[in-house]
């Protein structure tokens, strides 16, 4: 379920790179189900905390809590920008706040927020 959304999220940027600018808004309202699976798959802070499978979880023992990973009214935008030669810029905003993509994706500066989008595609494989 998580992989057909990312997946939809880049196709949705592609059809932009490509010139076609009716598809600028595209929403979908889902639940802590849809969410928290498709942060875990993007590899989000906060949202892959894994639980040795000896180990009963607790908050104790453990960071993730689904009432951060998906709080009521949580969300998951992409913002998309044309840069410099035509290259397309992309900002996440998790839960309304900005958050970087998973370590091993470049931003465009150190403690940027935005990262090229070839530079996603290559680094989730896209």
């Amino acid at each position: 379920m998580a992989s057909v959304l990312v997946d939809d999220f880049f196709n949705e940027i592609e059809k932009i790179k490509q010139g076609n600018d009716q598809v600028a808004l595209k929403v979908r309202f889902a639940h802590a189900e849809t969410i928290i699976p498709f942060a875990a798959n993007m590899q989000l802070k906060g949202s892959e905390e894994v639980v040795d499978p000896q180990t009963t979880f607790s908050y104790d023992n453990n960071d993730w809590h689904g009432k951060w990973v998906a709080p009521y009214s949580s969300n998951i935008q992409w913002d998309v920008y044309r840069g410099e030669a035509d290259d397309l810029l992309v900002k996440m905003l998790y839960n309304e706040k900005e958050i970087s993509f998973k370590s091993s994706c470049h931003p465009i500066e150190p403690d940027s927020y935005f990262y090229s989008f070839s530079e996603l595609k290559r680094c989730y494989n896209q």
